[in-house]
């Protein structure tokens, strides 16, 4: 078990919220949950990612958006002081998929090709694969919220049988939909989950029947890397969930041999502003004026 904090490949430059929000990293994950955005783009959560989910996706243009690590909480899920489990800290993963649960809605705007109802089996496995890439790397168990298959909105919306409590939420471990969760009122996403399970199952099993998606490939993010800001003097280490300023030379030295050691390059890297976020907050002592 790896854990990774990064989806390879996705975008943590467009919309990466990740230093906006003191967020709670949890130690396991446990849920999958699944939303739509209801809009035919990328949604933009209020410009600094109060609203935002752990990623959005885009299954018509397999594009990802990654706004938080993975184990950190996001903030798409409604956490009502009403309830007494904290929904969206609750060892989940939040992912929003771009389209309409609501098809009057995406006639009314004229985005009917952008109807959950019209993801091809492609598509499907596009989704599949981003899914047990979480569940391999996290242990989720391949286990589906009930009643399977999930009610269709809008007959979901609202306190339905579907609705989990409070208690049943922070016990479930799997994949869910907004429509489950405890402390929420959305009905969302109408998506096929008995084909979105039916391809999972597939590329979970030892010896997945061809023809299966190409899994994703991209380098995974190192456990520790030695970076730099462009045109300034501080050098950090980062593990990804925090970073501490390199106060002296020898200390450096000694790092640099170890992350070598480890498969690294031991070097250090020199990143643009905007992607310092993306290596943790700072932790110890500040870089000296």
């Amino acid at each position: 078990m790896t854990k990774a904090l990064y989806i390879p490949g996705a975008d943590r430059t467009s919309q990466w919220f990740g230093g906006n929000w003191a967020g709670l990293i949890v130690p396991d994950l446990d849920k999958i949950l699944l939303h739509s955005t209801e809009t035919s783009g990328w949604p933009g959560y209020n410009g600094n990612g109060s609203n935002a989910p752990t990623m959005t996706i885009n299954p018509w243009t397999r594009k990802i958006r990654q706004h938080f690590i993975l184990p950190e909480s996001a903030r798409a899920l409604m956490n009502p002081s009403s309830t007494p489990v904290p929904e969206n800290k609750d060892e989940v993963c939040q992912i929003e998929i771009i389209g309409y649960s609501d098809s009057a809605v995406a006639k009314k705007v004229g985005r009917t090709d952008r109807d959950l109802d019209n993801l091809t089996d492609s598509d499907l496995r596009w989704i599949a694969s981003l899914l047990v890439f979480i569940m391999r790397e996290w242990t989720v168990p391949n286990v589906w919220a009930t009643p399977f298959p999930w009610p269709c909105y809008p007959a979901s919306y609202g306190n339905t049988s579907s609705r989990m409590s409070s208690s049943e939420y922070d016990k479930f471990a799997g994949i869910l939909g907004h429509l489950h969760a405890s402390g929420n009122t959305h009905g969302d996403p109408k998506i096929n989950v008995v084909k979105l399970k039916q391809f999972v199952t597939e590329l979970l099993s030892p010896a997945p029947k061809p023809p299966a998606p190409a899994p994703v490939t991209t380098t995974q993010e190192p456990k520790m890397v030695l970076v730099r800001v462009r045109n300034t003097a501080p050098v950090y280490v980062s593990n990804g969930l925090e970073r501490r300023w390199i106060e002296n030379s020898t200390d450096l030295c000694g790092l640099q041999r170890a992350i070598k050691n480890e498969g690294g390059k031991g070097t250090v890297t020199t990143i643009e502003p905007a992607e310092l976020e993306g290596f943790g907050p700072l932790v110890g002592k500040a870089p000296s004026a």
